[in-house]
């Protein structure tokens, strides 16, 4: 029972999903997908709609960079390991709605340039994402 109070606290740290086309997002448009702790790559339901988003806006054109991180609860190189494996099961998850692969870019930052600075050792909830920018 105390697990599961635990994964329900540490869902409800990140925040909901949306995706920032404003004029402010020079970058392009802007979503993240937040991943539970350990090295689970499964999407969460709540985050099927911002997928399904970024794929109906790639139909105009334009590409998608991913980009996936991971909190700093683990070694350097398993969390590298991590971010490849998070940021592959987005890009299928992308594919099964129809964004060719040829369209997406992905870069695994693992432990790098975190959300939220925390000391090695530490699990923090928005630090475990994939930021997907579309670029028009």
């Amino acid at each position: 029972m105390l697990s599961s109070l635990l994964a329900i606290a540490l869902q409800a740290a990140a925040p909901p999903p949306t995706i920032d086309c404003s004029a402010a997002n020079r970058s392009g448009c802007a979503t993240s997908i937040y991943f539970d702790s350990g090295e689970g790559t499964a999407i969460r339901s709540e985050w099927t709609t911002g997928l399904d988003e970024v794929a109906a806006r790639l139909r105009g054109g334009g590409s998608v960079r991913i980009d996936s991180f991971t909190d700093r609860s683990g070694p350097d190189l398993a969390n590298r390991h991590v971010a490849v494996q998070r940021a592959r099961s987005v890009q299928a998850a992308l594919v099964e709605r129809g964004v060719p692969t040829a369209r997406m870019k992905i870069v695994a930052h693992g432990e790098a340039n975190p959300l939220v600075a925390t000391p090695d050792g530490v699990r923090e909830p928005q630090n475990r994402r994939v930021d997907l920018t579309i670029v028009p």
